[in-house]
């Protein structure tokens, strides 16, 4: 799967495999509480599912932000990982 974000986006490895582990964390964390249907259950004519990520600069303000919440002890519990 990883390969697959290597191929179709251009980011740095670091930012590659921390947004994968983070995908992968939140995936585990929210697993429990999503109620999965089939397509075929809901509606036939829906179009097919498309999917973007897309990377992009953040502001200096934006980039506070961020780093002062990942830094931060609600983040710790789930992902202890970020503390660098």
């Amino acid at each position: 799967m990883l390969a697959v974000f290597t191929l179709c986006f251009p980011a740095s490895n670091v930012q590659l495999h921390t947004a994968y582990r983070c995908a992968v964390v939140l995936r585990d964390l929210i697993g429990p509480y999503l109620l999965r249907r089939l397509k075929v259950d809901v509606a036939r004519d829906l179009p097919k599912k498309t999917e973007q990520v897309l990377f992009c600069r953040l502001t200096p303000d934006q980039q506070e932000a961020y780093m002062s919440y990942i830094h931060s002890d609600d983040v710790n519990k789930v992902c202890p990982m970020f503390l660098c």
